[in-house]
């Protein structure tokens, strides 16, 4: 992968719950937005705002099932600015609300277990 995109993901990664200027994370690493946009997508796959949405998903299914954090604690925990519109997002992506996947979670597993996603 191009360092410079590495260099953005790793920024994305890392400051999920600050919002990043797109502008700032290209002049940081030495390209146009317009250069970054295309090549972040050559090289990923995806959008960057696609991949910080993805993200976003998945460190709040991690919160919902590790902590007992409100849906509204995660929404801002995951950096996303509008709780409607995340909601949605969420809803869309995992086929269930963040509450009614909690409550799925809890009814499937043992009670303190941790489940590891990537098994």
């Amino acid at each position: 992968m191009d360092p410079r995109i590495e260099r953005v993901v790793y920024l994305i990664e890392n400051n999920l719950a600050s919002p990043l200027q797109m502008i700032a994370m290209a002049k940081s690493v030495g390209l146009s937005l317009s250069r970054l946009q295309h090549l972040f997508k050559e090289e990923t796959g995806t959008t960057i705002r696609k991949y910080q949405q993805e993200l976003r998903i998945k460190r709040a299914r991690e919160l919902l099932l590790t902590t007992q954090l409100s849906i509204k604690e995660i929404v801002v925990a995951v950096g996303a600015g509008d709780k409607s519109h995340f909601v949605r997002e969420f809803t869309k992506s995992c086929g269930l609300s963040p509450r009614r996947y909690r409550m799925h979670l809890l009814s499937v597993r043992p009670h303190g277990t941790v489940i590891n996603e990537e098994q």
